[in-house]
């Protein structure tokens, strides 16, 4: 089983004596009041749950798709001549990747692979605030909506965020939910869309050169326009009302997503925790799936691509997703055993100098609550 990480209405005024006429006509539903009273999205399959909670992180892959196996593409998509001489669309199939603008991710992933990079639980998307309809009769509000999401729905985040992408799971809230979709994010999302927390850096990212233009290095949601992406949700947020408040519950949800990055890590208590009698060891019995030995002054581990080597990582050892994960006591520092992958070092052995202080970190997989983070002195 994927341990289970540690994440992700209207107004009321009050007239006196209005009259049964006015009554009854602001009883009626509108239209988007009906088309969201027709919305509906279902748990994911039986098939796609069992995948959800049962398969570990995998990680990011650089999938290239034969131009010819498609039935569209846009005309200003990168392609890619491969070595026998054909034609290719490649892209990293990960939620943190696109594909080329005007496509949506489904068109060449099947998200398998972005679904074990969030949370596994599904929250259905529901209608959190309720938008005046004619904003839809505003043509330059309608553009930037429709922007927003179709540049989403390029990202692997569609995976879970865009209905209309036909991934069997949509959780939390939805891109193409009816009329003005930002209806189904909370004020607080809408801070964080905006660039506002620094969770966007933190979930990793693939510079845009290497990922079709996107880039999410200020933005949570990748984007060819990244200051268009976050004048679109800072905007969204204002004509809310957004307060104080929605920045408290954004700020404790940063913190929930990722305030264990920032911890400082303990000393090792032997024989609980650390390096005791040539292995490496915790005080619990759950195993973990990346064992990692670090310099003191390094960051804490986080989501690849560019964030779980951190600069002053001098042991990187990832256990490969077909294999079990490795228990407390049964491996030394150094040891690259069947079923794992040294990645730090790339090209041979761990090397530690004597009488040196460095810390270890092991958790059961990218982003779960360490099992161990603790300092101790190489003999």
């Amino acid at each position: 089983m994927r341990p289970t990480p540690v994440l992700f209405f209207c107004g009321l005024t009050l007239v006196g004596c209005a009259s049964d006429e006015a009554k009854d006509s602001a009883a009626q539903p509108t239209e988007l009041d009906r088309a969201w009273a027709a919305y509906d999205i279902s748990p994911p399959s039986d098939a796609v749950e069992t995948w959800l909670n049962g398969t570990p992180f995998l990680w990011p892959e650089q999938v290239c798709v034969p131009v010819d196996s498609l039935q569209t593409l846009p005309a200003s998509a990168e392609r890619t001549t491969l070595d026998d001489g054909s034609e290719a669309v490649c892209f990293w199939d990960a939620f943190s990747g696109n594909t080329p603008e005007g496509m949506d991710f489904t068109d060449l992933s099947t998200c398998e692979l972005a679904w074990t990079q969030g949370p596994p639980w599904f929250a259905k998307p529901e209608r959190v605030h309720r938008s005046d309809d004619a904003l839809l009769d505003d043509p330059a509000f309608v553009a930037e909506l429709e922007w927003v999401r179709d540049q989403v729905r390029t990202s692997g985040c569609a995976c879970c965020h865009a209905s209309g992408v036909g991934s069997g799971h949509t959780s939390g809230f939805d891109m193409d939910a009816p009329g003005v979709w930002t209806d189904s994010m909370t004020n607080a999302q809408l801070a964080m869309g905006a660039g506002w927390f620094p969770e966007h850096g933190l979930f990793g990212h693939f510079s845009a050169d290497l990922n079709h233009g996107f880039d999410r290095r200020d933005t949570l949601f990748a984007s060819t326009d990244p200051d268009r992406m976050a004048a679109f949700f800072a905007s969204e947020f204002e004509r809310r009302g957004g307060t104080d408040a929605d920045l408290d519950e954004a700020q404790g949800q940063f913190d929930a997503l990722f305030g264990r990055l920032f911890d400082a890590p303990t000393e090792c208590i032997t024989p609980y925790e650390g390096w005791v009698d040539g292995v490496i060891t915790w005080n619990s019995d759950t195993p973990v799936r990346q064992v990692y030995i670090l310099e003191l002054d390094a960051e804490t581990p986080g989501f690849p691509p560019n964030l779980d080597r951190p600069n002053g990582t001098v042991w990187a050892l990832y256990v490969e997703p077909t294999a079990d994960p490795l228990a407390p006591g049964v491996l030394s520092p150094g040891e690259v055993p069947l079923g794992t992958v040294q990645m730090v070092p790339e090209d041979g052995p761990l090397q530690l100098t004597s009488g040196r202080t460095y810390r270890l970190y092991a958790t059961p997989d990218v982003m779960i609550p360490s099992q161990l983070d603790c300092t101790f002195t190489a003999p």
